[in-house]
């Protein structure tokens, strides 16, 4: 449910999911910590590679709608 909560950017439901785990369950987050952290990193850097997508996305687009021949196409139609 936490990874779940960040994933869509549930700040405020992930803050409480947080707080609640390390109050009422820290000996088996211990136990867990290695399926924990990999999970919790596998998100992030599909995060980061996802962000870095679309930037290269966008930054093509851009290019793309500058040139000319585009922007001769667009005033032909």
């Amino acid at each position: 449910l936490m990874l779940i909560a960040c994933e869509f950017l549930f700040d405020e439901l992930a803050k409480y999911l947080e707080t609640h785990l390390i109050e009422t369950k820290a000996h088996w987050l211990r136990l867990n910590f290695t399926r924990i952290y990999q999970k919790f990193f596998r998100i992030m850097s599909f995060k980061i590679y996802k962000n870095g997508a679309m930037i290269l996305w966008q930054s093509t687009l851009i290019r793309f709608l500058n040139r000319k021949t585009f922007l001769r196409f667009k005033k032909m139609h």
